[in-house]
Formats: structure tokens, C-alpha cells, sequence
């Protein structure tokens, strides 16, 4: 955990710096993001309490109460709340952060890497680009709407449930998963980011003249969204519509090379694999992929975008293992500022069959 403090704080300082500097915002969308992972802390006790539907005759008032106490005692201990808690204000701020970087981007270092990532795409599959052998497989309106969804949709659920499971649920890996989750976003959403500075193939025609590689696409993409009004095409074109008017939000902001989307969604499928619960797993290996293969289909990124992003996330995974099996002890002791603050909540009997696995 002391690794993940000190490099979201560090990251933050850094934006602020940048922004100062160059007269960009130094942190956009904090207010949103703590409210967005704060509920974190309210869902624990939910999910303990959905375990005993159907298996618990008591009265809701009885099943909800034992439900919190339970939450107490297992996860919300006062050290884990402290923990929790912190966890979420640190996210916030790294969102913020990146959001920041994000909009300065094309002040920093302008789009230049598109065509050169057009090209390397065909050269990797075999002189022609990924999207074509994705067309005839989803190229129907169902398929493409369920792309779209995941992806844009469900997607951003799927990250917090995550966090929510990791950290709230007091994983074992939580610490790990953080560090992780930190360095995908500073490591390859900005730093990356910066180096092969692109804006995506969906806004290739923005940014060079003559026939566009990537029509074909956008026009099937535009026929669906005629028919069937896709999240796609609306949050593509309100991104750049406040690109071009200099507008920072949370969730603003175009890059292209690495896709964070993929980054995170195979970090999910990473703390998914080590699960005890084969479900679970394969679950969130098919969300990893089906991301991939959307951010193509859906002309958000270049291939290139999602390769490179799977192998950095794993990378940053291991970097990260190695780090808190290293200083583990510093790890598990960041949060604890006295014993007091440590003392686990008293066990209570009975059990109830909330409690049952």
C-alpha cells in the first residue's frame, strides 16, 4: 500500500506541476470519481446481505442488520475501513490526474503517430487492418449493439465491481491489484501516451487529408447508429467536439496508443484467473477479450492499442508482485497507527445463514 500512496501522490504532484505550467487543469473530475468509489463502502454490506435471500427467513430489518455486522466484522474492520477509505480518496486523485494529463496531451505532444499505427497494424496482420476480419463475424446489428454496450456500458461497472471485490472485499492481492491499477494509468494511459501520441482510427480523416483506411468502418458503424442509436458514435463525437473546444471533464479527453480499456479489463481477467471460483475467471477473461476485439470493432483504437496494453498491464502486474513480496511487511503495516485502530470487531453468536459460505 505504501508504494501506491506514494506514486499516486507523486503522479498527482505532477499534474499539478504540468498544469501550472502549461495553463491546463490540474485535476479534472475529482468531486465525481470519490463519489463513483466511495460507494464502494456501502456495497460490501449489500452483497453480504444478497447471500441471504432465499436462505434466511428472518424479517429484511434482521437480514440487513446481521448483514452490517458481519461486513464489520469480516471486511469493515476499523483498519479496513481506514484502508477502504483512503483507497477511494487515491483513486479519485489518480483519475483526476490522468483525466488532466488526458486534455493536455495534444498541447504537450500533438497527434503525429496515427498513420504510423494504421501501417503497423497491416503489417502485423498480414497487409490488411484488424477490422476487416472482425465484420463479417459482428458486423450484424445485434452483435454490434452488444459490442457497444460492453464496452461503453459495462465496462465501467465492470472496473468498479472490481475494485470493489479487490479492496472492499479485503483480497488478499488488494495491494498488488492497486499498484497495478496505478501504473497501467500513469505508466502506459500517460506516459505511453505521451510517446505515441494518437487520437484513434475513428478520427483518422480529422487529422490527414485523402482516402480515409478506415471508412468502411465508420461507415457501417453510422448505418447501425441510424437504425440503432449507438453509445459509440455519440461519445466518440461529444470527445472530440470538447477536444476541439477545450473543454475538461471527467472522462473527456482523446488518446489512443495504449487503450486503457483493454489495460484494465485484463487486469480484472488477471485478479479474475486467481480467483477460487472457476466462474469468475472465465468470465472475466471473455470481458478482457470481447474489450479487445470492441475498442477495434468500434474504431476507439488501433489493434497495436490493445496488444501493447495487455503486455504492459502483465508486465506492471509482476513488477508490482514483486514489489509488495519484497517489502511486504511495510505493506501490511502502513495503516495501522495504533493498536486501537487495529482491533478487530468482537466476534457475535449465533451465526446466522448469511454466514454460511
Amino acid at each position: 500500500m505504501a508504494f501506491f500512496v506514494v506514486l499516486v501522490v507523486a503522479y498527482c504532484l505532477t499534474a499539478v506541476g504540468v498544469g501550472i505550467r502549461t495553463g491546463g487543469p490540474p485535476l479534472v473530475g475529482f468531486t465525481d470519481y470519490l463519489i463513483g468509489f466511495s460507494s464502494a463502502i456501502l456495497l460490501v454490506p449489500v452483497v453480504v446481505y444478497g447471500r441471504s435471500i432465499g436462505r434466511d427467513e428472518r424479517s429484511f430489518v434482521a437480514r440487513i442488520t446481521d448483514a452490517i455486522r458481519i461486513s464489520r466484522r469480516r471486511h469493515l474492520t476499523n483498519d479496513g475501513i481506514v484502508e477502504l477509505a483512503a483507497s477511494v480518496v487515491l483513486v479519485a486523485m489518480l483519475m483526476a490526474a490522468f483525466n488532466a494529463f488526458k486534455f493536455m496531451l495534444p498541447i504537450l505532444h500533438p497527434f503525429s503517430w496515427d498513420a504510423r499505427l494504421e501501417l503497423a497494424s497491416r503489417l502485423v496482420h498480414g497487409g490488411r487492418l484488424p477490422f476487416e476480419f472482425l465484420m463479417p463475424v459482428f458486423g450484424s446489428d445485434l452483435a454490434t449493439r452488444a459490442l457497444d454496450v460492453l464496452y461503453y456500458a459495462m465496462w465501467p461497472v465492470v472496473l468498479w465491481a472490481v475494485f470493489v471485490w479487490q479492496v472492499g472485499g479485503r483480497s488478499s492481492l488488494r495491494h498488488q491489484y492497486l499498484l497495478t491499477f496505478a501504473a497501467a494509468w500513469i505508466v502506459l494511459g500517460t506516459a505511453l501516451a505521451f510517446l505515441f501520441s494518437s487520437a484513434g482510427p475513428v478520427y483518422y480523416s480529422h487529422l490527414y487529408g485523402g482516402p480515409n483506411p478506415y471508412a468502411p468502418l465508420i461507415d457501417h458503424l453510422m448505418d447501425v447508429h441510424h437504425r440503432h442509436p449507438l453509445l459509440a458514435i455519440r461519445i466518440q463525437q461529444a470527445l472530440w467536439d470538447a477536444e476541439k473546444a477545450g473543454v475538461a471533464a471527467g472522462g473527456a479527453g482523446v488518446s489512443a496508443m495504449p487503450s486503457l480499456h483493454v489495460a484494465i479489463a485484463e487486469l480484472c481477467a488477471i485478479v479474475g484467473r486467481r480467483s477460487e471460483r472457476r466462474s469468475v475467471a472465465y468470465t472475466l477473461t471473455a470481458f478482457s477479450v470481447l474489450t479487445l476485439l470492441a475498442s477495434i470493432y468500434l474504431g476507439a483504437h488501433y489493434a497495436l492499442d490493445g496488444y501493447v496494453s495487455i503486455i504492459g498491464v502483465h508486465v506492471l502486474w509482476r513488477a508490482s508482485g514483486w514489489l509488495v513480496k519484497r517489502y511486504g511487511t511495510v505493506d501490511r503495516s502502513v495503516f495501522s497507527f495504533s493498536p486501537a485502530l487495529a482491533r478487530p470487531i468482537p466476534e457475535a453468536a449465533p451465526r446466522s445463514v448469511a454466514e454460511v459460505p
